[in-house]
């Protein structure tokens, strides 16, 4: 027989579960700023990759100074696969973002060579992506 009073508790068990199991992971979305504590580096998920954010000028510029960043462990931080730090505006150019500028790809058979995929371009504004001095082609 069913015994109602049992419910909270299976509820709460469920619940705790459900924390233990996705702790680490819980607030981290597309967007969300990640730092291990005690390392200067900074990534910015996307699609599930970590793009590090390669200097505190490409965080000014993505308008990201002073968002809250979302500690993690060096262990949770390697179990993220990488990725470039690729950005787009309304335009149909791509750029890598390296040091302080940003470095067009020129072509979607450059994009292939060097090992991008689609999943891993942030969308943003055209002014943040003016906002970055524009580096030499990539090739």
């Amino acid at each position: 027989m069913f015994n109602f009073r049992n419910v909270g508790f299976v509820s709460l068990l469920m619940a705790a579960f459900f924390a233990i199991s996705t702790s680490g992971y819980a607030a981290m979305n597309n967007g969300s700023l990640i730092q291990v504590p005690g390392s200067p580096s900074i990534y910015y998920l996307i699609n599930g990759y970590a793009a590090h954010i390669p200097s505190v000028r490409v965080l000014e510029c993505l308008r990201l100074k002073g968002k809250k960043i979302e500690n993690i462990s060096n262990d949770e931080l390697n179990k993220l696969p990488k990725t470039a730090f690729l950005v787009k505006g309304s335009g149909n150019n791509i750029y890598r973002i390296d040091g302080e500028s940003k470095r067009l790809v020129p072509n979607m058979q450059v994009f292939r060579r060097l090992g991008f995929n689609n999943n891993e371009i942030i969308h943003i504004s055209d002014d943040m992506l003016n906002c970055i001095p524009k580096g030499p082609n990539l090739n």
